[in-house]
């Protein structure tokens, strides 16, 4: 028996086709993760598309390995503090990949935090022409 399976186990996940907003709902247990205690319910919504929307991109789309076994690219991730973006920054140093991240002058200390290499105030000039600032050229963006 599953531990998803234990009555009141709050967990996060996808469901195939019915119940996004059902209180109970039947999903695939590999498509679901124990929520901890620290994330709420209502916070816990977004997580499963986000993360997964920015690891279908750098997976699927830019070709990046996670366990940082590919070639090293180079990413550029516009919107990094936002909701996608902070999971596309971490999930791409997962794969060895040099991030540059676009964000608001608040958030650039979040954005190192979270392992950027190089940050864009994008209310800047250097920040709306998305130049890195170490001259380097994006593989993906």
């Amino acid at each position: 028996m599953s531990v998803f399976s234990e009555k009141g186990f709050s967990v996060l996940g996808t469901v195939a086709k019915r119940g996004w907003l059902s209180e109970y709902a039947i999903a695939k247990e590999r498509l679901t993760i124990a929520r901890p205690e620290e994330v709420s319910a209502i916070e816990g919504i977004g997580l499963p598309i986000a993360a997964l929307t920015a690891h279908k991109a750098l997976v699927d789309v830019a070709g990046i390995k996670l366990d940082g076994s590919g070639p090293r690219m180079n990413i550029l991730v516009t919107a990094a503090s936002g909701s996608l973006g902070h999971y596309v920054v971490q999930l791409a140093k997962l794969g060895n990949a040099h991030v540059i991240g676009t964000c608001g002058a608040h958030n650039i200390k979040f954005m190192k935090s979270l392992g950027a290499d190089e940050v864009l105030d994008y209310k800047t000039p250097q920040g709306t022409t998305l130049k890195s600032p170490s001259g380097k050229k994006y593989d993906a963006a």
